[in-house]
């Protein structure tokens, strides 16, 4: 008698042990996308501090504030041609630029944030964890570079 093709056991077994594998892949593959999206966001974050203080340097005082995901007219010349302000679907910047008071009580000139929105939670965390450069501060939605 030949045999032919596989019976039912051995096919159960192998959809069991693909599953097993797709079990423990697909959550490793989030984590890496959210970590390679707060990559992104960390640079997005050098970029954009570099070209404000390349603007204070020419102009000797920073753009004033926009809105999210707008980037300030007078910073498109110090950014990269097609730079913006919205990163994917979930992720917009926004410049703030602190008034005299402000400034005179906190030290900073103003502020850059990073609101990431949906379930990439995820996300603000690894940008906690990997930014490095002036003072940062995360919330549950944000997150925060202030520029002294």
């Amino acid at each position: 008698m030949s045999r032919r093709g596989f019976t039912l056991i051995e096919t159960l077994i192998a959809v069991v042990i693909l599953g097993i594998l797709a079990n423990i892949a697909v959550p490793v593959s989030w984590r890496m996308r959210d970590r390679a999206t707060a990559a992104a966001v960390v640079a997005d974050l050098g970029i954009i501090r570099e070209a404000l203080l390349d603007y204070y340097a020419g102009a000797q005082a920073f753009p004033r504030t926009a809105r999210w995901g707008t980037v300030p007219s007078d910073l498109v010349a110090s950014l990269p041609d097609g730079f913006s302000f919205r990163r994917h679907e979930f992720v917009r910047y926004r410049w703030v630029a602190y008034g005299n008071r402000r400034r005179a009580r906190t030290g900073r000139e103003g502020v850059i944030r990073a609101r990431v929105t949906g379930r990439n939670r995820a996300v603000i965390t690894a940008v906690g964890r990997i930014y490095r450069g002036s003072t940062i501060r995360v919330t549950s939605r944000n997150i925060y570079v202030y520029l002294e």
